[in-house]
């Protein structure tokens, strides 16, 4: 799910900052990745900040930042489940000087198989 910044709408289309895919079913003690994906390659290198929307953040862990590299329009995020089942929203903002956009991933942690 994206939500442009106020003022930033998106044009339709394909959204112009998104998770691929964006929602994450992962068991308990396994990881998985998703990408961020954003429509032009970057002008300089993009720090985008991933905070917690819902849910308890320490179901997972992974970055609490990352960068997509100036020229390139992607980087991967992995995350590893911890021992307890729960879901969560991740959000990751772009900063201003992009396209002030932020793009919601889904993560479900499922109990682990026996």
């Amino acid at each position: 799910m994206v939500r442009p910044a106020p003022g930033n709408e998106n044009q339709g289309g394909k959204a112009d900052f998104h998770w691929q895919p964006d929602s994450l079913k992962i068991e308990a003690g396994l990881s998985a990745t998703s990408m961020l994906v954003i429509k032009e390659p970057a002008a300089a290198d993009l720090i985008i900040p991933l905070t917690v929307q819902q849910g308890v953040g320490a179901l997972v862990t992974g970055p609490t930042q990352v960068t997509i590299p100036a020229g390139q329009r992607m980087v991967t995020v992995e995350f590893t489940a911890g021992a307890t089942p729960g879901q969560l929203v991740l959000r990751a903002t772009l900063p201003a000087s992009a396209v002030a956009a932020v793009a919601d991933l889904m993560i479900a942690v499922k109990p682990a198989d026996d």
